[in-house]
């Protein structure tokens, strides 16, 4: 029997009114529901801008214009959402639009559709993801093998911030992946935004509503399905189109994102009351005829309103709409086995009460605000996501559809907007990092631990593509005490972390910050010398460093607590986690990374120090986005091939976004450096030409960041080549002889003749190229053995920030 407090606590509670505080665990479950751990995000649809105030969005709408066109407060109130569905904006019911031309440009004055541009800017500002549904029209049955170019052209402003207009994509269709913004501006794109952010996701969804004959997109749909040969009943053909023109949508954002995209959300919408229309979807995604790519499907989307039959005024209405309540929950059910069966996630395109007989009534009443918190405690069961309709509408007798009536309604007349603030603050915090391979620049530069040298400021902090440390010193404090009892944070000390995080996100709005957790062994002081957690052999604790013992990582209990605290740091708002000291244990290893997994769920990152034993944690890969292979996989090192095959075989196996991690000391003369040796702290004798080899392999191995510390306190300078970005890899490393590699890159050729080789490598370029390790320009290049070139075209100085 054990005890689960704090926000673990707090989240059972709010599920099961009136349970006692201590919560029995069983010991074949031994992990709590994760999914209250994990909780459901919420997500708002907006009405089309002429059906409310103006003012509810906009300052002046009749003028949409500058660099900040927002109603402040509208931006306060949005920010308990973590999608913007913009279905209404893009006026996508029975839209017209065939062609990108077609669509509302950011400089247009009146903004109803709204510009994709100002979706885009809405949310970087809000940091929220994007959800746009793309207008059926765009995507006709005589498209047939082709992705959708209007989607094509949607997906690059979304990624790159440029417009592509006219310009003609068929003839670099296959190469989009690696393009970047300067070279679509030299196909005769034009930059009108920023790029959504790096952090956010892009969901990407076929029309609205395709099922519902109230709407012009459902029954061309029909029409276009039959065209098609789909089936011979019309409403079948339309069902089943609508998964046809989906892929061609969803491959559209593989070609611009990548196929397997932490990004990209794609989504097949169904209809809540019919569950026999997703499978007729997922049938059409799963047949080689209409799907010759194998386009694969990330969401199923539904919308589970509740109290379409319910008239606001009568006396029975709360108890119908706590009976409608549980039938949406049922209905859910139905489509959440489907999802499971197929590999999706169930998320709620839209959803909220639907009264629309005497609807203003029921809405104003306090009581509403009970019934959204049942409602969404219910559809949580079933919801990784779930979007309201919709965020700000006025309430009449025919409809009450806005969580606020109008941008400043005091919070004590929204029912519902309070119950949505309310989930919201209780889910773990908005980090939505989603680090991306295809967009961030290499070199990429991590932090372990330590700061550059002399510089503990945040700016210091922010230089790095990655930053690892420890929860300490983002200020937070263990909530227990001795602090290796702790399972969270004090919550005293969150909001300052969270500050600090914000900060350095704004500083380097493409930073991955994770928080350093301890498990594998603790310092003396962190438990009392007699506690069952600490591994003993006959008897006597295990020492792991001096001053410190090893933990007994089979003890239940102590999983546990290792899963809670985990969850903690994504609550505060971390990245991910970084787990030290990984060692050859598969059982329980596997097991607990699963309870890890179910209960931050795929967004959040976990970083794991194995790379002492390269190659012999392909078993852990899948659960892990990387692994830091510390110093001693190098040193002394001369046979190379069987290390990098056996590395680039761990790094397809992790799960993505892939974040591994290169680390090279200064050279360790017999292990100076360590705890236990008296030259700890002795300033490490200089290596420039590991530097430069050890970045050079990072370069070449894979998708990985790098790091250079002079030991294991992994303290560390800025070098001048840090900050030349040479772009995205063109392909994989290319072997030249047993120690000699290549890699080329968008702005670069970078080089290796690894250690043990036996002469130096000559390279004979037919331009001058200029070395960004060195500064040496020319056309020949002499690289000895354990050393390495980044070879820069000057033609590329400027892009690539070469100083």
């Amino acid at each position: 029997m054990t005890s689960i407090q704090g926000s673990s606590a707090k989240r059972i509670r709010a599920k099961f009114p009136g349970c006692v505080a201590l919560i029995l665990v069983v010991c074949c479950s031994w992990l709590f529901d994760v999914r209250l751990a994990c909780g459901m995000d919420l997500g708002a649809n907006f009405w089309n801008p002429g059906w409310h105030k103006a003012s509810d969005c906009f300052q002046d709408v009749a003028r949409v214009t500058g660099d900040n066109p927002w109603n402040p407060q509208f931006l306060d109130e949005i920010g308990i959402y973590r999608s913007l569905r913009f279905m209404d904006w893009d006026n996508t019911n029975g839209s017209e639009r065939e062609r990108w031309s077609q669509r509302t440009q950011k400089t247009a004055l009146k903004q109803n559709p709204v510009a994709y541009e100002w979706m885009i800017d809405l949310c970087n500002r809000s940091r929220a993801d994007l959800w746009v549904t793309v207008p059926h029209r765009t995507i006709p049955h005589t498209l047939t093998n082709a992705p959708s170019d209007y989607a094509l052209r949607l997906c690059l402003l979304v990624k790159t911030g440029i417009d592509m207009g006219g310009a003609d994509l068929r003839p670099v269709e296959s190469r989009l992946l690696k393009m970047t913004a300067e070279d679509l501006i030299r196909l005769g794109g034009i930059k009108t935004a920023e790029p959504l952010d790096l952090r956010l996701k892009f969901y990407v969804e076929y029309s609205n509503e395709t099922w519902n004959g109230v709407f012009k997109q459902a029954h061309d749909c029909c029409d276009e399905g039959l065209a098609l040969g789909m089936d011979t009943n019309r409403w079948t053909a339309g069902f089943r189109y609508h998964a046809w023109a989906a892929i061609r949508l969803f491959r559209a954002a593989d070609l611009v994102f990548g196929a397997d995209s932490p990004r990209v959300v794609k989504v097949l919408a169904a209809f809540t009351s019919n569950p026999w229309i997703a499978q007729q979807h997922l049938d059409v995604l799963s047949d080689s005829r209409w799907n010759p790519w194998g386009v694969k499907a990330n969401a199923l989307a539904t919308a589970p309103y509740f109290g379409h039959q319910v008239q606001g005024d009568s006396p029975e209405a709360i108890e119908q709409l706590r009976s409608a309540i549980q039938k949406s929950a049922e209905q859910s059910s139905r489509h959440k086995q489907i999802a499971d069966r197929a590999g999706l996630k169930l998320i709620a395109y839209e959803g909220g009460q639907h009264v629309v007989k005497k609807a203003a009534i029921v809405n104003r009443n306090p009581v509403m605000f009970t019934l959204y918190q049942e409602y969404l405690r219910a559809m949580s069961q079933y919801f990784t996501h779930f979007s309201h309709y919709n965020h700000v509408g006025q309430a009449g007798d025919g409809g009450a559809w806005g969580a606020l009536e109008y941008t400043g309604q005091p919070l004590e007349q929204a029912h519902k907007y309070r119950a949505l603030a309310d989930w919201a603050k209780n889910q773990p915090a908005a980090t939505n990092t989603v680090p991306v391979d295809s967009e961030v620049p290499y070199p990429r530069i991590a932090m372990l631990w330590a700061s550059v040298r002399k510089d503990r400021s945040l700016e210091g902090m922010a230089r790095h593509d990655l930053i690892m440390t420890s929860a300490g010193r983002f200020g937070l404090k263990p909530n227990r005490a001795p602090q290796g009892l702790a399972d969270g944070f004090a919550p005293e000390s969150v909001p300052l972390t969270r500050e600090r995080l914000a900060e350095l996100r704004r500083l380097n709005p493409r930073v991955i910050i994770l928080c350093d957790q301890s498990f594998y062994e603790y310092a003396d002081s962190w438990l009392p010398e007699d506690h069952p957690w600490w591994l003993r052999k006959n008897g006597q604790r295990q020492q792991f460093w001096p001053g410190t013992h090893r933990t007994d990582w089979s003890n239940p209990e102590y999983q546990r607590k290792v899963v809670r605290q985990t969850v903690a740091c994504q609550e505060v708002g971390f990245d991910g986690v970084f787990y030290d000291n990984l060692r050859l244990e598969k059982e329980p290893w596997i097991e607990v990374m699963k309870a890890v997994r179910s209960a931050v769920g795929d967004r959040f990152l976990i970083l794991a120090n194995c790379g002492y034993d390269v190659g012999n944690y392909d078993w852990l890969a899948p659960w892990l986005n990387g692994i830091m292979y510390e110093s001693g996989w190098s040193h002394g090192r001369v046979e190379w091939e069987e290390c990098i095959r056996k590395m680039r075989q761990t790094q397809t196996l992790l799960r993505p976004p892939r974040i591994s991690v290169i680390e090279r000391f200064e050279e360790i003369r017999d292990q100076a450096g360590w705890p236990n040796d008296p030259r700890k702290g002795q300033e490490r004798p200089r290596d420039p030409a590991a530097r430069r080899w050890s970045l050079c392999y990072a370069l070449l191995i894979g998708d990985c960041y790098y790091l250079f510390s002079d030991s294991t306190s992994h303290q560390h300078d800025w070098h001048a080549e840090y900050d030349v970005k040479i772009g995205q890899p063109k392909g994989p490393a290319q072997r030249i002889n047993a120690h000699v590699w290549q890699r080329r890159y968008d702005r670069a050729l970078v080089i290796v003749n690894l250690p043990g080789a036996k002469a130096p490598y000559e390279v004979v370029r037919d331009q001058a190229a200029k070395d960004t390790l060195s500064g040496q320009t020319g056309t020949r290049f002499d690289i000895p053995p354990g050393d390495g070139r980044i070879l820069l075209d000057p033609a590329n100085e400027a892009s690539s920030g070469f100083r």
